[in-house]
């Protein structure tokens, strides 16, 4: 009979579907304005700090316009794996919201130059997809994705209300929020 408790109670169980991987430091860039269209353009020649084959008519569309903005301070990002199959909107409802999930661009180049070259580290380069949120110059919140394949950096963007889902084993970057989430067990979970 007990054997019965515990069949249903994992049945009734929450489902997991953000897997905490871990936290990363971003430095405040030494910059003196920090320019999305000079940075995040096709480059494949060598030598190369990062490889970047292809960026999207949106990315372009939504970050380009911006003017160059001042360096942001250092920050903290927390990176996790989806364990399930999710919507956008959900992502963002189990981060805490639009305000909690934006990060900057200035994080993502960070995280690029570490791996210009599809290098092993926290950006995924097995085919799998990175995503951030960003707020683009008219202050609405944008995903911004990345995959490496075998020429470099496919770089993209989309509307945060899209209704695309995405897959498991994806990676997400968020902004370290308070102490609370990062007690034990790390994983987020929804009902």
């Amino acid at each position: 009979m007990s054997t019965q408790a515990t069949d249903s109670s994992l049945v009734n169980a929450p489902k997991a579907t953000l897997l905490h991987i871990g936290t990363v430091d971003i430095p405040s860039l030494q910059m003196f304005r920090f320019q999305p269209r000079m940075l995040f353009c096709m480059n494949l020649r060598e030598p190369v700090v990062v490889r970047i084959a292809d960026v999207s008519s949106s990315f372009r569309q939504y970050f380009f316009s911006a003017l160059a903005s001042r360096v942001a301070p250092s920050s903290q990002l927390d990176f996790f794996n989806l364990m399930d199959r999710l919507p956008v909107g959900n992502i963002i409802e189990e981060v805490g919201g639009e305000g909690a999930a934006a990060t900057t661009l200035q994080a993502i180049w960070y995280l690029l130059c570490q791996q210009g070259n599809g290098e092993f580290g926290r950006l995924l380069t097995n085919g799998m997809f990175n995503y951030f949120f960003v707020k683009d110059h008219r202050r609405k919140l944008r995903v911004v994705c990345l995959i490496y394949r075998g020429e470099g950096w496919h770089i993209s963007a989309f509307n945060s209300t899209s209704t695309h889902e995405w897959y498991r084993g994806d990676r997400v970057f968020v902004p370290v929020k308070l102490k609370m989430l990062h007690s034990k067990p790390r994983i987020v979970t929804s009902f």
